[in-house]
Formats: structure tokens, sequence, C-alpha cells
């Protein structure tokens, strides 16, 4: 294609995401913000449809069988929903091609304060998002937390709108800390 330079990446997206442990509502939330994310642009609501039923078929299902997704690259492992609870089970599934599921490991000391949508609620496209686990609210969003995630102070039930930058505020802060580091390299 014109002004696109061919895929170089990975021809296996389970090969990239397996260290994920992935589940169907992280993949089906990932699919609804590609959905979603399209539909800003303008992109019909048919052809959103179209691509999240390719999306969903080639890695939202569990174990599917080496799928050609760019003719060059040939057939390769796809399937990156990898939750043998939730990720449903491919078409002439091969299991044993895939390794057992690797769990997350904490890269540092640090945990996250920020929810992972898990769950049942539909908003959109029909696809999950949220869920009313530990630490969160029935009817709360995703970015609605109790003091029980440990965030420090937010209360009950409180937007994290109100106590996390905006994302400009974000990408000014780490402007002014790359063209810091561009100066300090620049002295050297």
């Amino acid at each position: 294609m014109p002004g696109f330079d061919a895929y170089q990446g990975s021809p296996s997206q389970y090969e990239v995401h397996k260290f994920m442990d992935l589940d169907k509502a992280q993949v089906s939330y990932f699919i609804q913000q590609v959905g979603l994310a399209a539909k800003s642009f303008g992109v019909a609501d048919a052809d959103i449809a179209t691509v999240a039923a390719a999306l969903n078929s080639l890695f939202n299902v569990r174990c599917a069988p080496p799928t050609t997704v760019i003719k060059s690259q040939g057939p390769h492992l796809q399937s990156i929903c990898t939750d043998p609870q939730t990720c449903p089970l491919a078409k002439d599934a091969m299991c044993d091609k895939y390794g057992e599921p690797q769990k997350p490991e904490r890269a540092g000391s640090s945990t996250s304060a920020y929810p992972m949508p898990h769950g049942t609620k539909t908003y959109g496209y029909g696809q999950p998002t949220g869920h009313a686990g530990a630490g969160m609210t029935e009817g709360a969003s995703s970015m609605e937390t109790s003091r029980a995630m440990g965030t420090g102070g937010m209360g009950m039930g409180q937007s994290m709108a109100s106590t996390v930058p905006t994302a400009a505020a974000v990408a000014q802060g780490v402007n002014v800390v790359a063209a810091a580091a561009g100066i300090a390299a620049f002295m050297l």
C-alpha cells in the first residue's frame, strides 16, 4: 500500500502477547477500543463490525491453529486470549502447539492503582468492560475505585479524572522530560 512500509514485526501475535495472560474481557476491551477509535474517525458501523469480527475470530480465541494474517509471513500462532476459563476454544483447536499460559510477573516494586477491565458489562459494541470485583463498587466504571484499591486518598466512587492529570498535562510533562534529556545529551 502506498505510504506504508510492509509490516516487519513478529508474524505470531501469540508469541508477542503470551506473557500477558489475557482473558476474553481484556481482548474484547481492546477490540472495542479499536472500534471506538475507528468510529471517532467516521468509519461506518458496518465496517467496524466486520473488523471486530475478524479480530475476534483471529485473536480472541484459545488454541487456534496456525493462521496466515500477512501472506508473505505464512501461518503462525495468533491466539492471544489464553485464559482457559474465559477464552472460547477455537475451531480445530491445537492447544498442544501453545505453551502453558504464563502468569505475568511484577516488573518493579510498585503496583498499579488503575484497575484493568474484567467483566460482563457491555457498552458500545457489546464488548465487556469494567467489573465489580475487589476494590470496585457495583455500578462503578473502570475509572472509579474505592479506597480498598490502595489509591492513596481517592474516595469511594470518586472518579480518577478528578485525581489524575489530564492526558494533555501528562503529554506536556513528557515533552518537558524529553526536552531536558535532549539538552543533557547535547551538552555531553
